[in-house]
C-alpha cells in the first residue's frame, strides 16, 4: 500500500481555485486541482474495489477510501476528513458516504471536528 494511502489535496493549490492573485475571481475549474473524475465514479464499478490504507488517510483520499466496497487498514493507519480544520465545506461526497457507513453522529463528530482517529 505504500507509506500513505492519500494524505489529501495538495493545500498550495487552493490559491488556484480561490483566484488569489488572480483577475479570475476563483472561477478555475477544480477539475485541475482533483482530477477528471469526482470520487463516486468508483461506486459504478462492476467488480469489488479494495483499499489497503497504511500512513495518512485524509481529505479527499478518505473520501475516496470510503467510496471503496472493502477497506483494510494497517496498524498505526491515521484518518482525518481534514475539511474543517482548513475552513472547507465537506465535499467530494464525503457528506453523503460517511454517514451511511459510521451513522448520522458518529459522521456529524468527525465532519465537524476534523479529528484524528487511527485504525486501532
Amino acid at each position: 500500500a505504500g507509506r500513505a494511502f492519500c494524505a489529501g489535496a495538495d493545500m498550495g493549490d487552493l490559491d488556484t481555485i480561490s483566484g488569489a492573485g488572480t483577475d479570475s475571481g476563483g472561477d478555475t475549474d477544480v477539475t485541475k486541482l482533483v482530477g477528471e473524475r469526482h470520487p463516486y465514479f468508483v461506486t459504478q464499478l462492476r467488480k469489488p474495489l479494495i483499499a489497503a490504507i497504511n500512513g495518512a488517510c485524509a481529505g479527499i483520499g478518505l473520501t475516496q477510501a470510503l467510496m471503496c466496497d472493502i477497506r483494510f487498514a494497517a496498524a498505526g493507519a491515521k484518518f482525518t476528513t481534514a475539511f474543517s480544520r482548513r475552513g472547507l465545506i465537506a465535499e467530494y461526497g464525503i457528506s453523503w458516504i460517511l454517514p451511511r457507513i459510521v451513522g448520522w453522529s458518529a459522521a456529524q463528530d468527525l465532519l465537524l471536528s476534523g479529528r484524528t482517529f487511527y485504525a486501532e
